[in-house]
């Protein structure tokens, strides 16, 4: 029937223009968290689930990833920019992390497709291989699908493990609620909060940026 043709056709559209508005809005947060907050260095643990990398702007960018067939991938497609580099790794905590940790390390979209094992190790490299923020575009509660996937409530892993050194300083909601079950959550490192000077649970102006949506605002 030509009408329901039609009505399929525009909700492809649709779900194809509101898969882009959130790339955009999940871009426009992390490009202006990272300037605002003068970040140098971003690493990022399975880029190939990002649908924001073409958007980026970030000053020094390394990826990891668990796909060999994305790594060869991505490294043809970007082999040209200089501030972005990707790597292969097993799914381990990276070597180099303990010893030239990043700036700020992302995970977007990722959890809810990790199994138990994948997931310890995804949140251990988070918290290991970043001197200052990690920030989670997740779904931060616990569910399994029928499709398979493990949503999973990550601020309790951040509590069990990662308390003495690591706090939560804001969340944002996004605009997409229904596309979406994911919302931003950044962390950040205390004892660098220590050691800039900052007084523990002050807001500083990454939290005040996330409560007032200044990052993505035209």
């Amino acid at each position: 029937m030509p009408g329901m043709e039609e009505e399929d056709q525009e909700g492809q559209r649709g779900d194809s223009r509101d898969s882009y508005g959130e790339a955009l809005f999940k871009a426009g947060v992390l490009n202006g968290f990272v300037a605002s907050n003068n970040l140098h260095h971003v690493l990022q643990f399975q880029y190939s689930l990002d649908d924001t990398l073409p958007l980026s702007n970030y000053p020094k960018y390394t990826g990891y990833d668990t796909d060999m067939d994305k790594w060869e991938e991505f490294y043809k497609r970007y082999q040209l920019d200089p501030l972005k580099n990707f790597h292969y790794h097993s799914g381990d905590v990276p070597d180099f992390c303990y010893k030239n940790p990043a700036d700020v390390t992302l995970s977007l979209d990722v959890i809810p497709t990790l199994n138990y094992f994948q997931y310890e190790n995804h949140m251990q490299s988070l918290f290991a291989c970043s001197s200052k923020y990690v920030i989670i575009y997740g779904s931060n509660f616990n569910a399994q699908t029928k499709a398979g996937k493990n949503h999973r409530r990550f601020t309790d892993w951040v509590d069990l493990y990662v308390q003495d050194r690591w706090r939560l300083v804001a969340s944002l909601m996004h605009r997409y609620a229904h596309t979406s079950e994911s919302d931003f959550y950044i962390f950040k490192n205390t004892k660098w909060e220590q050691d800039c000077g900052h007084a523990l649970g002050t807001p500083g102006r990454e939290e005040e940026a996330a409560l007032t949506y200044k990052w993505w605002l035209p």
